[in-house]
């Protein structure tokens, strides 16, 4: 018969368990932390004239995994697509485009904060 200890598992459980639990919020953070770039972003760029459509820019979160990045102004997609008589100035889509890649690298930096990496 062979019999082998491992000492060390309650460490290495406790960890794991607190990494489990951390996922989510770091997750979530990072997204809202990015979301917020793109309201920050868009209303950058965005056509001023009375300032109604760039104050109408931003994000709510909807439920479990579900956020919106909106303009609630009604002519707000008139401006973004264009129209017949009116040339496009999109605002959403570029900040969308400028700040959807930051996602990955705000959540890496935020596990690597939670492993103590470097």
């Amino acid at each position: 018969m062979v019999s082998m200890t491992v000492e060390g598992l309650d460490a290495a459980r406790a960890f794991t368990r607190k990494a489990a639990d951390s996922v989510k919020p770091i997750t979530e953070r990072s997204i809202e932390a990015c979301l917020q770039d793109m309201v920050d972003y868009a209303k950058a760029i965005v056509p001023v004239d009375t300032g109604y459509l760039q104050r109408s820019i931003d994000w709510v979160a909807m439920g479990e995994g579900e956020w919106h990045f909106r303009a609630m102004a009604g002519y707000a997609s008139y401006v973004e697509l264009g129209t017949s008589r009116m040339r496009a100035q999109p605002f959403m889509q570029p900040a969308v485009d400028a700040i959807l890649d930051e996602i990955e690298g705000k959540t890496d930096d935020a596990f690597a904060d939670l492993v103590g990496a470097p």
